[in-house]
């Protein structure tokens, strides 16, 4: 593929490559149900959404997140969430970009369960002037995890954290890490349900059982993902470390998590073998310690399956 001039980019050939993947990919299948959704029949929903917010109504590291909804008059009122993608400047990291978003958009459409977000599929051109494809989900109005639990301070937490472990199990079970599980990246539904989402990071995992991503949250961080000398690497091992953090951050806040260190700070504990202890939390149930200790154990593999985790849940007595 010729490269172009990084002054003036060329969007049709990021276009081109997610698009050509999707018409070759999308094959009809049954509409399923999640969270009251239905989802559409095929993957390509160019022309099928429009957005209705002016500016972004979340932006995060590497997207930006607008309010749409369905073109369909007798969907009309359906909120949506339109995920815009960045890319990177330079063309070869544009097509490969699109070409890794493609196989992992194909992936996360299989993924039908109640705490999973639901994913309806990939829209071009819905901003003309970008090359970046619009990824398109249920709207969520109650927003994220850290958000709800700010405003709803009385929510029944031992449900969301149920909620979210038993989707972690799901995504697990179906060779998916998600590399990057917080309280910002759970919604809650219109049922105060926890929904798991932003798979931007997630890795579809192969026999080696791991895979890279450049970016993380320090406080939800396993520690060996600071000790790698090479790449950054996730694994089932290190989404179960991220787990026990969103378990104790739904109870205490994020803002105490490690005492409120800074980032470097973090690293340097988690790092040595700090792990929470009941002393430093006094609001996370003492009854949970039992259920989450084991995702601190700083070898990976000393640490339970998410599958554990939900059955040592299950016999809590609060």
């Amino acid at each position: 593929m010729s490269t172009t001039s990084t002054s003036n980019p060329e969007p049709r050939g990021i276009r081109q490559t997610i698009g050509n993947y999707i018409q070759t990919h999308s094959t009809t299948h049954q509409a399923p149900q999640a969270h009251g959704a239905i989802r559409p029949s095929g993957l390509d929903l160019t022309g099928q959404v429009e957005v209705v917010s002016k500016n972004p109504v979340a932006i995060g590291g590497s997207a930006d997140v607008y309010l749409g909804e369905w073109v369909d008059t007798s969907r009309k009122g359906e909120k949506l969430a339109v995920k815009f993608l960045r890319f990177a400047h330079l063309e070869e990291k544009k097509v490969k970009t699109a070409k890794k978003l493609a196989k992992e958009t194909k992936a996360w459409v299989k993924l039908i369960h109640p705490n999973i977000h639901l994913f309806y599929g990939t829209s071009l051109g819905l901003r003309p002037a970008s090359e970046s494809p619009a990824m398109i989900s249920p709207w969520m109005a109650n927003g994220n995890m850290t958000e709800y639990i700010a405003n709803h301070p009385d929510a029944d937490k031992y449900k969301l954290i149920c909620q979210i472990t038993s989707g972690l199990v799901y995504l697990h079970g179906e060779h998916i890490v998600h590399g990057d599980l917080k309280g910002n990246n759970v919604l809650i539904n219109d049922a105060g349900d926890a929904i798991i989402t932003d798979f931007g990071r997630s890795k579809i995992m192969d026999d080696t059982d791991y895979t890279t991503s450049l970016m993380f949250a320090t406080a939800w961080t396993a520690p060996e993902i600071f000790l790698s000398e090479n790449e950054v690497s996730v694994s089932y091992k290190s989404d179960i470390w991220a787990l026990g953090m969103t378990a104790l951050e739904l109870y205490v806040g994020f803002r105490t998590l490690w005492g409120g260190a800074r980032p470097a700070k973090i690293i340097l504990m988690v790092t040595k073998g700090t792990k929470p202890e009941p002393e430093a939390y006094p609001s996370f149930p003492s009854g949970y310690w039992k259920a989450f200790e084991g995702c601190w154990a700083f070898e990976g593999n000393d640490r339970p399956e998410a599958k554990d985790v939900y059955t040592r849940l299950e016999s809590i007595t609060l």
